[in-house]
């Protein structure tokens, strides 16, 4: 019998956008049996540093952290040009040190040997990946889910009540806290009270029967033309996406997308066009001289493939 696994990251896919939420969670390449997985650098940030802490094995972390980085270099990590990867990269070392420096990750911490799950009805599961547990003085727990993006979580966000609800179920332990920790911010994690469980339950249970009717129904429409959250795989199967590589640990195909403002940056960022020829390209002036124009046009052919003159549908 199909099981039907529900994620934090699940329930918020799935309230975005039911087709997303296909793409991200069900599909698999008929040809290959694989998932398949967008790239981007936010997604390679957030991979990057949480696989430097949460897998350290008493290593110095800024090494292992540029040591992990190689993997996601270029447009494997989403990147569409040097400075881009760099920007990151200084920000992910930045994070790094914040985590080193502080005294939490010199604490004991719970070793977690397998997924935690927790069922929720028949043939369906809860289930997430808990960042860190701190194993406190009295033996209780503190739950802390690294942040890597600049946005706060959202109040109503469910993602802590899940992981209470799971370190629960599978460790028997009294969980005595729970926090966000912003590593591009804060020095500490903040905590978050953990309130009214049986209402968060209950919300959770209702979004996982709505997910399994959409599963059992194969019913994954989406209602809004050009979807914020599904266009991007709409252009994987057009032929726009290029297949970069493959993720052994998350067992899915790799795929990068030129957008139009990281070539543009790109263009204007990178040395290929001097400062006139720059100027035209960003004010998309008139350019008189024929053959300004060509040469323009001809440097932009020499230094972008394809794809990325594509992506670049309001050529000066």
């Amino acid at each position: 019998m199909f099981k039907t696994w529900i994620s934090y990251t699940g329930l918020s896919d799935f309230q975005k956008c039911k087709k997303s939420y296909y793409y991200r969670h069900i599909y698999k390449n008929p040809k290959t049996g694989k998932k398949i997985q967008i790239v981007n650098p936010y997604l390679s940030l957030g991979s990057a540093v949480h696989e430097t802490i949460e897998d350290n094995k008493d290593e110095d972390l800024l090494k292992r952290f540029k040591k992990i980085w190689r993997k996601y270099k270029g447009k494997k990590g989403g990147f569409a040009y040097k400075k881009q990867e760099d920007f990151f990269k200084k920000r992910g070392e930045k994070m790094i040190k914040t985590a080193q420096e502080s005294e939490i990750l010199k604490k004991p911490n719970f070793k977690k040997k397998s997924l935690p799950k927790m069922p929720l009805f028949k043939d369906v599961e809860l289930v997430g990946s808990i960042d860190w547990i701190e194993v406190l003085s009295d033996n209780s727990f503190h739950i802390i889910d690294f942040k890597t993006g600049k946005n706060r979580e959202k109040e109503a966000s469910l993602q802590l009540f899940i992981y209470y609800l799971l370190a629960c179920y599978n460790y028997k332990r009294k969980i005595k806290r729970a926090s966000y920790w912003y590593l591009d911010r804060d020095s500490e994690p903040i905590p978050k009270e953990i309130k009214n469980i049986d209402k968060h339950l209950s919300l959770i249970k209702k979004q996982a029967l709505e997910i399994k009717k959409a599963v059992s129904e194969d019913n994954f429409s989406c209602n809004f033309r050009n979807c914020f959250y599904c266009r991007d795989f709409n252009n994987i199967f057009s032929g726009r996406a290029e297949y970069v590589g493959y993720d052994e640990k998350m067992n899915k195909e790799l795929y990068y997308i030129a957008k139009e403002k990281d070539i543009v940056a790109k263009v204007l960022e990178e040395d290929f066009l001097d400062d006139k020829e720059k100027e035209m390209f960003q004010r998309k002036r008139k350019i008189n001289s024929e053959k300004e124009k060509d040469q323009l046009k001809k440097k932009l052919k020499e230094n972008l493939d394809n794809k990325e003159l594509k992506a670049l549908f309001s050529l000066p």
